[in-house]
């Protein structure tokens, strides 16, 4: 079963899908709830489906353009749930990135660590002197 993860605004997009059909989805606004909510959400979609987290085979992330925070926890838990696992991940965006991290998966590709797109430079404030 593969895990798809989009959190590229304060929505989290789930999917379970095993290649082309897709099994189980969710979407909730989590906004600033998200670090604290999403892992919860992956296991309540998995317990829908009637799975456990063994069942996962690989992970697909939308990388981005996207907000930072959402792009980061994202990265951070599939990064965290691919590790943990042992199971390849792929990061893909653009509108079919769902169907493109399913066919690489298929492939074998692993990118390893999935690296979030911000789709422009980090506003970072400068320390005060």
């Amino acid at each position: 079963m593969i895990l798809s993860v989009r959190t590229d605004s304060p929505m989290a997009e789930l999917t379970l899908r095993d290649l082309d059909q897709v099994v189980a989805k969710s979407q909730d606004e989590l906004g600033r709830q998200m670090a604290k909510e999403l892992p919860g959400r992956i296991i309540a979609l998995l317990k829908s489906a009637d799975m456990t987290l063994a069942d996962i085979t690989g992970v697909i992330f939308f990388s981005g353009p996207g907000s930072f925070t959402g792009l980061r926890i994202g990265a951070a838990t599939v990064n965290a749930l691919s590790y943990g696992l042992t199971v390849p991940i792929v990061t893909e965006n653009g509108d079919d990135w769902q169907q493109l991290g399913a066919e690489r998966l298929l492939r074998g590709d692993n990118d390893k660590v999935a690296l979030p797109f911000y789709g422009a430079d980090a506003h970072i404030t400068k320390p005060r002197k």
